[in-house]
């Protein structure tokens, strides 16, 4: 028998992008399902309420200086619709430390480390009304509040799934790198994501472009733990002779500047408005800001 899935997210500014990498790895393992966004606790409850699933699967990433905050709208929430449908998970940094914390401020579930395997094997066990203790990577409050671990969620490459949606059009920057060789005690990327790199392939950064394109989109950024990193396991970059990488790139700035500086020719000069780029003879490098988690990505001057 198969069972109808509703998910409603709880929609924050400060965590769409691993939000819209989770639609994305729904979308490409063709498991989407019936998706409402929250903006508000009230939102949210409203589309708990208004979904005619037979499970409601509502989602919920923060950092952990937003948890106390989150837990208070979770009560919230469950306030307006107390509904047995629902099951309230916990994902995103916080919840990957303290599973047992977020277990005990209200979420039945938390989903431990990286989301976009447990995410599609969590919708198709609900389906198919397979025990959630056979989804890897959650904590699953058993009988006596504990969070009972189940196997983790493997870590796949990073073309496995796309930084975003394409269909539903929730464009953001895009992922190049995962992961991070330097384990810095004060930093939660290899914590979460793993001890070494994971990078995307060049060729799929382009398809990513140009999906963006087609929609009509001219700003294209990334994110990565270093970008000085992209390409290789070590502490050098690795810039001869990588095609889409950074050499050749325009020598201006340090050394790490220089490195920070990718060319959008070789991303695809196929593309219409790099055609114009082109064209108009001015520069075709775009400046990515080589610091943790930057949102800056811009044509160099």
């Amino acid at each position: 028998m198969s069972v109808e899935v509703s998910v409603v997210v709880r929609y924050r500014k400060a965590v769409t992008y691993g939000v819209n990498a989770l639609l994305g790895a729904l979308e490409t393992a063709k498991a989407e399902c019936d998706l409402r966004l929250g903006t508000t606790p009230e939102e949210t409850a409203e589309h708990i309420a208004a979904s005619p699933a037979d499970r409601v699967l509502v989602l919920w990433s923060f950092y952990s200086p937003d948890a106390e905050a989150m837990a208070a709208e979770l009560a919230t929430v469950r306030a307006l619709a107390d509904d047995p449908r629902v099951l309230h998970v916990a994902g995103g940094v916080h919840a990957t430390a303290e599973p047992q914390q977020v277990i005990d401020a209200g979420w039945d579930l938390a989903a431990i480390g990286e989301g976009e395997p447990t995410i599609v094997a969590l919708v198709e066990a609900l389906r198919a009304d397979r025990p959630l203790t056979a989804v890897p990577g959650l904590a699953v409050r058993d009988g006596d509040g504990r969070a009972l671990r189940t196997p983790p969620a493997p870590q796949l490459p990073l073309d496995a799934f796309p930084s975003f949606p394409d269909r539903r059009r929730h464009f953001g920057p895009i992922e190049i790198t995962r992961g991070c060789a330097y384990t810095c005690r004060f930093c939660q990327t290899p914590f979460m994501f793993g001890g070494r790199f994971r990078h995307r392939s060049v060729d799929s950064v382009r398809e990513h472009v140009r999906r963006m394109a087609a929609h009509g989109l001219r700003d294209v950024r990334f994110i990565t733990p270093t970008s000085l990193s992209y390409g290789t396991q070590g502490p050098e970059p690795a810039l001869a002779g990588r095609r889409g990488g950074t050499a050749g790139g325009r020598q201006r700035g340090t050394a790490g500047e220089r490195a920070g500086v990718l060319r959008l020719a070789s991303i695809g000069s196929d593309l219409p408005w790099n055609r114009r780029v082109l064209r108009s003879g001015r520069s075709t490098s775009m400046t990515h800001t080589p610091w943790s988690r930057s949102k800056r990505a811009s044509p160099a001057p």
